[in-house]
């Protein structure tokens, strides 16, 4: 080893890059739910309860830093009628593809080292019924995640976000009502095609669409010309000729039976 004395000081710059450990984390209560019924205009509710299934989300945030943050979420907007392709069977409603979200921010100051966030929600049961009710299901997506207002370039948030996911189903009432599938009135249609062929076939074998020919149905008859004399003669002894009838023991020539 080797020491150099009265070396010129150097000035180093270096960066630094700091972590918060703020996390977040989110659960839908329940999960999944039904929609169906009849469709019920605004002015027309009474109560809560009209408008659509209840939907708890509930975040938790934890951290080990005192410093000002917000938790944002992006809730849909269910005023805003989005349109589907008709022959699709599930739909993803998302911020970032097809739906107009609503960001929700919420201040969070001076809360110990976990903070949870609730928000209560209903599913509007009328849109539903009027522009999904032809799905089999489909998922509504929200997103929550932490920001930290004025916050240096070198400050950084590794689990800062979170996605909770919702499935909604048309219930049996609404599902029956959908319409009945191509297919099965392609293979309903086929069938009684077959089973009319068949038919034909079997009465063809019978014989039913033969025509009789006119030679057939009409007997035939030969006409002989008979002199009068041999006539009377031949009567005369097709008289002669009669035996007594069976069923009398006695032949009387004036007795007449019926």
């Amino acid at each position: 080893t080797s020491n150099q004395d009265n070396l010129a000081p150097i000035t180093a710059k270096a960066k630094v890059v700091i972590e918060l450990l703020l996390s977040v984390s989110g659960v839908a209560k329940p999960s999944q739910v039904y929609f169906g019924g009849t469709v019920v205009g605004e002015q027309a509710m009474k109560s809560e309860d009209e408008v659509g299934s209840l939907i708890e989300y509930e975040f938790r945030e934890s951290h080990n830093s005192r410093k000002k943050r917000e938790i944002t979420e992006k809730q849909i907007d269910d005023n805003r009628k989005f349109s589907l392709f008709a022959e699709r069977k599930y739909q993803t409603l998302n911020c970032s593809v097809n739906v107009n979200c609503v960001n929700i921010r919420c201040p969070l100051r001076g809360l110990d080292s976990k903070a949870s966030l609730i928000l209560r929600s209903r599913l509007w049961n009328s849109t539903f019924l009027e522009e999904y009710s032809k799905l089999n299901y489909l998922d509504i997506l929200m997103r929550a995640f932490i920001d930290v207002t004025a916050a240096a370039e070198n400050i950084r948030l590794p689990n800062a976000g979170t996605q909770v996911r919702v499935t909604v189903f048309p219930s049996k009432t609404v599902a029956q009502y959908s319409g009945v599938p191509w297919w099965i009135i392609l293979v309903a249609i086929l069938a009684g095609i077959l089973m009319l062929a068949l038919l034909v076939f079997i009465l063809w074998k019978c014989g039913f669409f033969k025509r009789s020919r006119y030679d057939d149905s009409v007997p035939r008859y030969h006409a002989v010309r008979i002199r009068k004399e041999e006539r009377e003669i031949k009567d005369e002894k097709y008289i002669d000729n009669l035996d007594k009838k069976q069923w009398i023991t006695k032949w009387n020539e004036n007795e007449s039976y019926s």
